[in-house]
């Protein structure tokens, strides 16, 4: 029934730029004879050498669990789409015909594999075309008996991790998933048992982000992978620069805002070198310099930003932090007593004007909002910072490249090198794709806030560029 000449190599992606896909495409047909007629079709996958690796391993007797981390926009959800069409030529077994899962981290991203093969299905001559059947809102397409040469019906099935509970099922021949790193530990949990009965595989790309204390089931599969005593599992790396079509000076100015620890991450697929720490030791060690110290306010000269952190409740404490503008050093930090709040207002309020009436942000929780209004009846001049959402995470997220480009410095202050030791990123993301921040249980985050507020007021974060040239650092600001 099949017009297809064999699984060939289906490793393909489709070229922004026309004269690429028309130059390889030719190539093929010295190398690859057997997809003249899919070239001639215009149908042809192209070969990239960097996903070539997991082709190869598609019938590999003893590989079962293959992870490749993968730069941004190298391709890695049309690979997936190229080695589905792999899976459909498996054979029958005991089982059956294929049972075949594509998965990511929600729907939307699943659909991006599902997306283009059902468009490339819809290429197909309507001889083909009819013996697929998609059903979207169940996430089933099914292949008829004998379109791949098999006795039954192939399935393919769609899994998000948002529903990681559906992760079980019938003996399991392959598993395509992407955005792999956000996928839940839950899920793949579930998955393996439907996998492990059919001795299947499991193929999933992701980048190298959200390893959380090298604890989570992608980071392990990528350190498993790359032990070669560890016979089941592959790992390997494709960095975004591998792929031809990348712009590699648009990456190398992304390096510039992202900051090296994640622009590492997102385009050269690489751990960072400190699994989860959100502030590694090299960090503070150059945040913090022993030969400064807190200063009193410059009278008349000094211009100074404020970050304040209120107490919620229970045990935690009302910080406050101030620094100088004009070269962004902490000069004053102090966590006030536990007393009533309109007591601890009149102390941060008298530390502010002594400092020239400091301008800045206190954390918008519920709190943090009346004490801006309360603040302001004192003719102090701090505005709430959005906590909800987003804010939080872009807030440590801003500090944590201050601190890496050296873009803030402060004197030793023990209380706040001890919460930005044991500071953490949650594993999973929030509704609005933000990473959550936090301390662990039985820990404070006060003063490490306090700081981040500071260092969002004085503008640090917002640095794009930062270089040493001698003892000069050179600062380019958005």
């Amino acid at each position: 029934m099949s017009d297809f000449s064999g699984p060939a190599i289906w490793y393909a992606l489709d070229y922004p730029q026309a004269q690429w896909r028309h130059d390889i495409a030719e190539g093929l047909r010295d190398t690859h004879p057997e997809l003249a007629t899919l070239i001639d079709q215009g149908q042809v996958y192209i070969p990239v050498d960097i996903f070539l690796d997991m082709h190869q391993l598609q019938h590999d007797p003893v590989v079962r669990f293959v992870t490749k981390r993968v730069g941004r926009q190298a391709g890695k959800t049309t690979a997936q789409e190229a080695g589905l069409w792999d899976d459909v030529w498996l054979p029958d077994d005991e089982h059956g015909s294929p049972l075949i899962w594509v998965g990511a981290d929600e729907k939307t991203n699943a659909d991006k594999i599902w997306g283009r093969f059902i468009a490339h299905v819809d290429q197909l001559d309507d001889t083909l075309k009819q013996h697929f059947h998609e059903n979207k809102n169940d996430g089933v397409i099914t292949i008829d008996a004998g379109t791949f040469q098999n006795k039954w019906p192939i399935r393919i099935l769609r899994k998000t991790g948002e529903n990681a509970g559906t992760w079980v099922g019938d003996p399991l021949s392959r598993a395509r998933l992407d955005e792999a790193q956000q996928i839940p530990d839950t899920a793949i949990t579930n998955m393996l048992p439907a996998l492990q009965t059919r001795q299947g595989k499991m193929f999933a790309t992701g980048v190298a982000e959200n390893d959380h204390h090298g604890t989570t089931w992608w980071y392990l599969f990528n350190k498993r992978g790359v032990d070669p005593t560890d016979v089941e599992f592959y790992a390997s790396a494709a960095p975004s620069w591998a792929v031809p079509w990348q712009d590699r000076t648009q990456i190398e100015r992304d390096r510039e805002v992202l900051g090296d620890e994640l622009w590492s991450a997102r385009y050269a697929a690489e751990f960072p070198t400190l699994s989860g720490a959100v502030f590694p030791a090299e960090y503070r060690e150059r945040f913090f310099d022993h030969g400064l110290s807190f200063k009193e306010p410059d009278e008349g000269s000094g211009i100074y930003g404020a970050g304040l952190d209120v107490a919620s409740g229970g045990d935690d404490f009302t910080v406050l932090t101030i620094g100088d503008e004009r070269n962004r050093q902490i000069v004053f930090a102090r966590a006030y007593p536990r007393i009533e709040p309109h007591l601890q207002q009149k102390l941060v309020a008298e530390d502010l004007h002594r400092y020239g009436n400091a301008h800045g942000l206190l954390d918008g929780t519920v709190a943090g909002i009346y004490w801006a209004t309360d603040l302001a009846n004192l003719q102090c001049r701090l505005a709430p910072y959005e906590m909800s959402g987003r804010g939080k995470a872009t807030l440590i997220e801003e500090f944590r490249r201050a601190l890496e480009r050296e873009l803030i410095s402060a004197p030793a202050i023990p209380q706040l090198n001890d919460e930005m030791e044991v500071y953490q990123r949650t594993e999973h993301r929030n509704q609005y794709g933000a990473y959550g921040y936090d301390a662990p249980r039985g820990y404070h985050d006060d003063w490490v806030v306090s700081a981040a507020l500071l260092s969002k007021q004085l503008g640090a974060g917002s640095a794009v560029r930062a270089r040493r040239e001698g003892t000069r650092k050179v600062m380019a600001y958005v």
